[in-house]
């Protein structure tokens, strides 16, 4: 009986994988977690009358990480240049070849229980708009704290957030 049951599983170990249980394997880290960034140079200038022309190199650099949980849940990071700066991601080139401080910009936790919820906890994006826009406020600035987000098919749209605020 000993000599049938392990030739029962090596014939079971060589047997081809059903499309059904490829299927079922759980996908591996490296297709929960997806990695972008971009870059980007310029150059700025002040030229103002009777004052000295004043020209700027800059930089801005950043690599974004989202992390799959599971269904409902994602984590979200971001490193970039701008120092501690909260509103400007721009590294200034200055200073004969010095380091430029790349700094984390956002960290947060995004749950979805149900399709129209979301809550937000962390250093994370603007929770007031919908699409941040510089016009209204500064897309650069990623307050602290928790934020709840509920958007309908229909178009209805409501959040409510708490932020922690530091005063000087």
């Amino acid at each position: 009986l000993e000599m049938e049951a392990r030739e029962a599983a090596q014939a079971k170990a060589a047997a081809p994988v059903s499309p059904e249980a490829k299927a079922a394997k759980p996908p591996s880290w490296s297709d929960r977690i997806s990695v972008t960034g971009d870059f980007r140079y310029r150059s700025d200038g002040t030229d103002e009358e009777g004052r000295e022309y004043v020209g700027l190199q800059r930089l801005r650099g950043r690599i974004f990480v989202d992390g799959k949980v599971n269904d409902t849940t994602n984590v979200v990071m971001q490193l970039g240049t701008g120092g501690f700066n909260p509103r400007s991601q721009d590294a200034t080139l200055s200073g004969d070849g010095s380091a430029k401080e790349v700094t984390l910009r956002q960290a947060y936790v995004n749950w979805r229980p149900v399709d129209d919820v979301a809550l937000t906890a962390g250093k994370l994006p603007t929770p007031w708009a919908l699409n941040p826009l510089d016009f209204f406020h500064d897309s650069d600035y990623y307050p602290e704290g928790l934020a709840v987000r509920y958007g309908a098919a229909t178009g209805f749209h409501a959040s409510g957030f708490w932020l922690q605020l530091a005063e000087r």
